[in-house]
């Protein structure tokens, strides 16, 4: 086995977090996502009604969050489900929309950012 100066760690911080502080970590983020969503997209204004973000105690209670699923993307095509201005976006994907509405998804540059480093975080 590898000692810990033969791995290669992208972002000791994070990578190095204990159980419980990543645990910790994740509820704080969803949390804030839930607030987010909540004041920024109707729909789930409406989809989290009855859910505050201050019962969110530990990560068993996803379980209270529902689920967005299919039907839902494509009555909010194409872009009802952001939480930031369309402006913002400087990527958007889609799939081809075979079965119907294609599934579009926006992405800002901290989303890309993000997205780079789980990425690089994922190979390290």
């Amino acid at each position: 086995m590898a000692s810990e100066s033969e791995v290669f760690i992208w972002n000791r911080q994070m990578e190095l977090l204990s159980g419980s502080d990543l645990r910790c970590l994740q509820v704080e983020r969803l949390k804030a996502l839930v607030e987010r969503l909540q004041a920024r997209v109707p729909f789930y204004k409406a989809h989290l009604k009855g859910i505050a973000s201050d019962k969110l105690k530990t990560l068993d209670d996803l379980r209270w969050l529902p689920f967005t699923n299919k039907a839902d993307l494509r009555n909010n095509y194409p872009l009802g489900l952001l939480a930031v201005s369309a402006g913002e976006l400087v990527r958007i994907q889609a799939s081809s929309g075979t079965k119907g509405k294609p599934n579009v998804a926006g992405y800002t540059k901290q989303d890309l950012s993000l997205w780079a480093e789980v990425c690089a975080r994922s190979l390290a």
